[in-house]
Protein backbone atom coordinates (compact mmCIF):
# COMPACT_ATOMS: atom_id res chain seq x y z
CA UNK A 1 0.00 0.00 0.00
CA UNK A 2 1.01 3.61 -1.03
CA UNK A 3 2.10 5.81 1.92
CA UNK A 4 0.40 9.32 2.06
CA UNK A 5 3.35 10.83 3.01
CA UNK A 6 2.92 14.20 1.08
CA UNK A 7 0.95 16.71 3.72
CA UNK A 8 -0.74 19.61 3.73
CA UNK A 9 0.27 21.25 7.55
CA UNK A 10 -0.50 24.59 9.16
CA UNK A 11 2.40 25.95 11.45
CA UNK A 12 0.82 28.16 14.41
CA UNK A 13 4.25 30.10 15.30
CA UNK A 14 6.84 28.46 13.36
CA UNK A 15 5.46 24.87 15.05
CA UNK A 16 3.49 22.27 13.55
CA UNK A 17 -0.19 22.52 14.51
CA UNK A 18 -2.14 19.96 12.69
CA UNK A 19 -1.78 18.10 9.29
CA UNK A 20 -4.62 18.94 7.05
CA UNK A 21 -4.62 16.52 4.46
CA UNK A 22 -2.47 13.78 2.79
CA UNK A 23 -1.34 12.92 -0.30
CA UNK A 24 0.76 9.65 -1.90
CA UNK A 25 1.65 12.13 -5.01
CA UNK A 26 3.04 15.03 -4.98
CA UNK A 27 1.26 16.39 -7.74
CA UNK A 28 -1.91 15.92 -6.06
CA UNK A 29 -0.45 17.44 -3.25
CA UNK A 30 0.70 20.36 -4.94
CA UNK A 31 -2.56 20.99 -6.66
CA UNK A 32 -4.77 20.66 -3.39
CA UNK A 33 -2.49 23.12 -1.80
CA UNK A 34 -2.80 25.92 -4.22
CA UNK A 35 -6.13 25.31 -4.34
CA UNK A 36 -6.25 25.79 -0.50
CA UNK A 37 -3.83 28.86 -0.87
CA UNK A 38 -6.30 30.82 -3.78
CA UNK A 39 -9.54 30.12 -1.08
CA UNK A 40 -7.29 31.28 2.16
CA UNK A 41 -6.61 34.71 0.38
CA UNK A 42 -10.39 35.71 0.47
CA UNK A 43 -10.19 35.46 4.20
CA UNK A 44 -10.54 38.94 5.13
CA UNK A 45 -10.98 38.57 9.05
CA UNK A 46 -7.72 36.14 10.20
CA UNK A 47 -6.55 35.42 13.78
CA UNK A 48 -3.98 37.01 15.00
CA UNK A 49 -4.46 36.45 19.33
CA UNK A 50 -5.27 32.96 20.55
CA UNK A 51 -5.64 32.63 24.39
CA UNK A 52 -4.41 36.57 24.98
CA UNK A 53 -1.12 35.93 23.01
CA UNK A 54 0.02 37.29 19.51
CA UNK A 55 0.19 34.44 16.78
CA UNK A 56 0.97 33.85 13.38
CA UNK A 57 0.10 30.88 11.45
CA UNK A 58 2.23 29.50 8.03
CA UNK A 59 0.56 26.74 5.72
CA UNK A 60 3.25 24.28 4.24
CA UNK A 61 3.64 21.08 1.78
CA UNK A 62 5.86 18.47 3.38
CA UNK A 63 7.75 15.47 2.64
CA UNK A 64 7.36 12.98 5.96
CA UNK A 65 10.66 11.42 5.96
CA UNK A 66 12.33 10.34 9.49
CA UNK A 67 15.83 11.32 9.88
CA UNK A 68 15.54 14.30 6.94
CA UNK A 69 17.49 17.17 9.38
CA UNK A 70 15.68 19.71 7.29
CA UNK A 71 16.25 23.14 7.87
CA UNK A 72 13.73 25.56 5.70
CA UNK A 73 14.93 29.12 6.26
CA UNK A 74 12.01 32.20 5.57
CA UNK A 75 11.67 35.90 6.41
CA UNK A 76 8.21 36.80 8.52
CA UNK A 77 6.03 39.52 7.78
CA UNK A 78 8.18 41.31 10.36
CA UNK A 79 11.61 41.03 8.30
CA UNK A 80 13.18 38.17 10.67
CA UNK A 81 15.14 35.81 8.54
CA UNK A 82 13.15 32.66 10.60
CA UNK A 83 13.73 28.73 10.33
CA UNK A 84 11.77 25.92 10.59
CA UNK A 85 13.78 22.82 11.85
CA UNK A 86 12.75 18.79 11.84
CA UNK A 87 13.98 15.44 11.79
CA UNK A 88 11.25 13.96 10.57
CA UNK A 89 10.42 16.34 7.23
CA UNK A 90 11.03 18.48 4.53
CA UNK A 91 9.74 21.64 3.26
CA UNK A 92 8.44 21.56 0.02
CA UNK A 93 6.34 25.08 0.05
CA UNK A 94 5.61 27.41 2.54
CA UNK A 95 3.10 30.55 2.86
CA UNK A 96 1.44 32.99 5.14
CA UNK A 97 -2.44 31.24 6.03
CA UNK A 98 -4.87 33.31 7.05
CA UNK A 99 -6.83 31.29 10.05
CA UNK A 100 -9.89 32.35 9.86
CA UNK A 101 -11.36 34.22 13.14
CA UNK A 102 -14.60 34.82 14.94
CA UNK A 103 -16.89 37.52 16.63
CA UNK A 104 -19.29 36.74 19.35
CA UNK A 105 -22.90 37.39 18.55
CA UNK A 106 -23.66 38.21 22.59
CA UNK A 107 -27.61 38.23 21.64
CA UNK A 108 -27.30 34.75 20.05
CA UNK A 109 -24.33 33.55 22.67
CA UNK A 110 -22.51 32.01 19.32
CA UNK A 111 -19.75 32.60 16.94
CA UNK A 112 -20.25 33.90 13.62
CA UNK A 113 -17.27 34.83 10.89
CA UNK A 114 -16.90 38.40 9.40
CA UNK A 115 -18.35 37.14 6.18
CA UNK A 116 -21.77 36.08 8.18
CA UNK A 117 -21.95 39.63 10.36
CA UNK A 118 -21.11 41.76 7.21
CA UNK A 119 -24.20 40.22 5.40
CA UNK A 120 -26.40 40.53 7.78
CA UNK A 121 -25.75 43.87 7.68
CA UNK A 122 -26.04 44.45 4.19
CA UNK A 123 -29.49 42.35 3.79
CA UNK A 124 -31.22 45.08 5.98
CA UNK A 125 -33.25 47.80 4.30
CA UNK A 126 -32.08 50.30 6.16
CA UNK A 127 -29.10 51.97 6.93
CA UNK A 128 -27.34 50.47 9.55
CA UNK A 129 -24.80 52.87 11.96
CA UNK A 130 -21.87 51.00 13.47
CA UNK A 131 -19.69 52.10 16.20
CA UNK A 132 -16.91 50.68 17.96
CA UNK A 133 -16.59 50.04 22.20
CA UNK A 134 -13.64 48.62 23.34
CA UNK A 135 -13.32 45.31 22.37
CA UNK A 136 -16.98 45.37 20.99
CA UNK A 137 -19.06 46.39 17.49
CA UNK A 138 -22.39 47.89 18.02
CA UNK A 139 -24.70 48.19 15.22
CA UNK A 140 -28.30 50.14 15.03
CA UNK A 141 -30.61 49.56 12.43
CA UNK A 142 -34.01 51.46 13.44
CA UNK A 143 -34.51 50.78 17.20
CA UNK A 144 -32.58 47.26 17.15
CA UNK A 145 -29.50 46.99 18.40
CA UNK A 146 -26.83 44.45 18.32
CA UNK A 147 -23.24 43.83 19.78
CA UNK A 148 -20.54 41.87 18.98
CA UNK A 149 -17.70 41.07 20.81
CA UNK A 150 -14.10 40.50 19.90
CA UNK A 151 -10.91 39.11 21.69
CA UNK A 152 -9.39 42.75 22.25
CA UNK A 153 -9.45 46.17 20.69
CA UNK A 154 -7.26 45.58 18.32
CA UNK A 155 -9.45 43.34 16.75
CA UNK A 156 -12.42 45.39 16.93
CA UNK A 157 -10.19 47.83 15.37
CA UNK A 158 -9.29 45.89 12.49
CA UNK A 159 -13.09 44.96 11.94
CA UNK A 160 -13.53 48.54 11.69
CA UNK A 161 -10.88 48.87 9.29
CA UNK A 162 -12.33 46.63 7.46
CA UNK A 163 -15.72 47.36 7.02
CA UNK A 164 -14.08 51.22 5.90
CA UNK A 165 -12.43 49.69 3.40
CA UNK A 166 -15.86 47.38 1.89
CA UNK A 167 -17.09 48.57 -1.53
CA UNK A 168 -20.65 48.21 -0.40
CA UNK A 169 -21.06 49.97 2.70
CA UNK A 170 -24.88 50.12 3.38
CA UNK A 171 -24.09 51.56 6.50
CA UNK A 172 -22.23 54.04 8.60
CA UNK A 173 -19.52 54.15 10.98
CA UNK A 174 -19.55 56.29 13.80
CA UNK A 175 -15.88 57.24 14.76
CA UNK A 176 -16.45 59.92 17.31
CA UNK A 177 -14.33 58.59 20.61
CA UNK A 178 -15.35 61.14 23.01
CA UNK A 179 -16.05 61.19 26.75
CA UNK A 180 -19.49 61.93 25.90
CA UNK A 181 -19.98 59.45 23.15
CA UNK A 182 -18.62 56.58 25.29
CA UNK A 183 -21.17 57.46 27.96
CA UNK A 184 -24.34 57.86 25.08
CA UNK A 185 -23.12 54.15 24.20
CA UNK A 186 -22.88 52.55 27.34
CA UNK A 187 -26.49 54.12 28.58
CA UNK A 188 -27.89 53.14 25.18
CA UNK A 189 -26.28 49.50 25.59
CA UNK A 190 -27.47 48.99 29.73
CA UNK A 191 -30.99 50.98 28.63
CA UNK A 192 -31.66 48.01 26.01
CA UNK A 193 -30.36 45.30 28.64
CA UNK A 194 -27.11 44.37 28.36
CA UNK A 195 -24.50 43.60 31.30
CA UNK A 196 -23.19 46.72 32.29
CA UNK A 197 -19.87 44.81 33.64
CA UNK A 198 -19.44 43.32 30.39
CA UNK A 199 -19.86 46.34 28.43
CA UNK A 200 -16.70 47.90 30.56
CA UNK A 201 -14.22 44.87 29.29
CA UNK A 202 -11.77 45.09 27.12
CA UNK A 203 -10.98 41.64 26.70
CA UNK A 204 -12.58 38.42 25.94
CA UNK A 205 -11.59 35.21 26.47
CA UNK A 206 -12.58 32.52 24.27
CA UNK A 207 -13.01 28.87 24.65
CA UNK A 208 -9.95 26.87 23.44
CA UNK A 209 -10.52 25.89 20.03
Amino acid sequence: MNQQKFKVVVFKNNKKKKVVKSFVTKQRALSYYNDLLYKNSLVKFNKEFENGKRCSYMIGLIFEELNSNSKFFFIDKFGRNVSITSSDFEIIKLNDYLSEDFLFDIKKNKKISYDEFYNSIINKKELTLISKLNNKIITQNNDLIELFSLKNEEDSERIIDILSNEKQKPYLISVDFSIEQRKYLYKLLEDYGFNKKMLYRKTTTHPRE
